[in-house]
């Protein structure tokens, strides 16, 4: 069930329709907001099984476990979304922070994630450093993850803290292979000087229409 999930989810454009170069606001939107679910989804899923370890098949086929994991993935996609608009920052250099951090923004509303108990405070921090996009230079991939942000996540798995404890430095770790791969793919398709051209110009309504 695992395998078939993640199989069914890649990093946007490695093919097909979405093959091309992101030079658009939009495109980017939906670059961001597709990201997010497959970042989310496969950390979550990953970690929560070598935290398991051998009985992970057994603990997996059940349905209320299933719902847990679902529900981590879905209250994640904030974070990934914010790792994810870092990570483009940097693959841009910095050079159209703005219309990342705009597309950012208009991203979290595509997301799929319920209002629930408790998480106004993350949806915050993550409008919060979207904001911060371009009043400093790019974070360097190994910073991309906050030792804070590592411990929300760790607090969304559906695990027992036993499991997880004193895991930031590893979860950390893990997320940063991931990020890892957004970058390459970033690199490869975001199209700089467009996105650059844009930010001279870039209207509030642009990305969110």
């Amino acid at each position: 069930m695992l395998r078939a999930a993640l199989e069914r989810l890649r990093w946007p454009g490695r093919r097909g329709r979405e093959a091309g170069r992101i030079g658009d606001p939009g495109a980017l939107r939906r670059a961001l907001a597709e990201q997010a679910v497959y970042l989310a989804a496969r950390s979550v899923t990953e970690y929560t099984r070598m935290r398991v370890g051998r009985h992970w098949p057994r603990l997996f086929a059940e349905d209320s476990f299933q719902q847990a994991l679902e529900t981590a993935c879905r209250d994640t996609r904030p974070l990934a979304l914010l790792w994810l608009a870092r990570t483009a920052d940097l693959a841009l250099s910095g050079r159209a922070a703005a219309v990342v951090a705009d597309a950012g923004r208009a991203a979290l509303g595509d997301l799929d994630c319920p209002a629930v108990a408790g998480a106004a405070p993350l949806m915050a921090h993550v409008r919060a450093e979207l904001a911060a996009l371009g009043r400093a230079p790019p974070l360097p991939l190994a910073d991309i993850v906050r030792p804070r942000e590592a411990a929300l996540f760790i607090d969304a798995l559906p695990l027992d803290a036993m499991f997880t404890e004193d895991d930031g430095d590893t979860i950390r770790n893990s997320l940063r292979l991931l990020l890892a791969g957004a970058y390459e793919t970033f690199a490869r398709h975001l199209d700089g000087p467009a996105l650059t051209h844009v930010t001279a110009k870039l209207a509030p309504a642009s990305v969110s229409e």
